[in-house]
């Protein structure tokens, strides 16, 4: 049974939680009091903490700070009764979300809704970061500075993205690993990764390399040939120094 770990010591607000995740027959809402947290005995760790700020001591502003070092996996949303403070409560308190009180009994059902579906978005960033993580160690990709540890955070977003993506850099950064890596980390894995080196293409076979030709679509023409962008379907076509490309060529890359 997955638990819920909620912290306050207003039993409305005890009794208005359970109520709004009462329809998860797989969840146990558990309560505790402010003082106990450096000493909770949970058998597992729960999915995410609920915290009361109106029950912390000013002395306690670590106690969410504290909670993620116990439970790194656990989500923390914080319960306040003024709306401005929402940004604080994030800054300063380390929270992953912010509800802002009084709770409406009518939106209950709905406050369930959004935190499943919080459970759910960050255990999927959760498994992202973990297959970064063992994707970069199989490219070899060695981060140290903050730049490149920025980057390598936003790859899990990347992946998911129907967009273009320009990877820039000098030669030997590593900018090769980096498209790989956000191949294999989207729903695209499954699929080619086709590399073509732009500036190793004769300038006047550019067109056809890239997008193919039918057959007798110019004097010379051979049987329907299917270009490089067609063979990648399903995957993602690395377009090494793509600036060496003719810009007829790159202008096509817009239609």
């Amino acid at each position: 049974m997955r638990q819920i770990g909620l912290i306050t010591e207003d039993r409305q607000l005890a009794n208005a939680v359970t109520l709004a995740l009462a329809k998860r027959p797989d969840g146990e809402v558990k309560t505790f009091d402010s003082n106990k947290v450096p000493h909770l005995d949970l058998s597992s760790e729960p999915e995410f903490f609920i915290v009361d700020l109106g029950s912390l001591a000013p002395s306690q502003v670590g106690l969410v700070s504290s909670l993620k070092q116990q439970y790194p996996r656990a989500l923390v949303i914080a319960v306040t009764e003024d709306a401005s403070l929402s940004s604080d409560a994030l800054n300063r308190y380390g929270a992953d979300e912010v509800i802002t009180r009084p709770l409406d009994p009518e939106r209950l059902p709905v406050l369930g809704k959004k935190l499943a579906e919080q459970i759910k978005l960050h255990r999927r960033l959760q498994r992202l970061q973990e297959r970064l993580r063992r994707e970069m160690r199989q490219a070899q990709i060695v981060a140290r500075s903050k730049p490149m540890r920025d980057i390598l955070q936003q790859l899990p977003s990347l992946a998911e993205s129907q967009s273009t993506v320009l990877i820039t850099g000098e030669t030997g950064t590593g900018k090769e690993l980096i498209a790989r890596a956000i191949h294999y980390l989207g729903p695209r894995a499954g699929g080619p990764f086709i590399t073509v080196d732009c500036g190793a293409l004769p300038e006047n076979l550019v067109e056809n390399e890239l997008f193919g030709h039918a057959r007798g679509a110019y004097t010379d023409a051979g049987p329907a040939t299917r270009g490089l962008i067609a063979e990648a379907g399903g995957g993602p076509l690395f377009l090494d120094e793509v600036e060496s490309l003719p810009l007829p060529a790159q202008a096509k890359f817009l239609r």
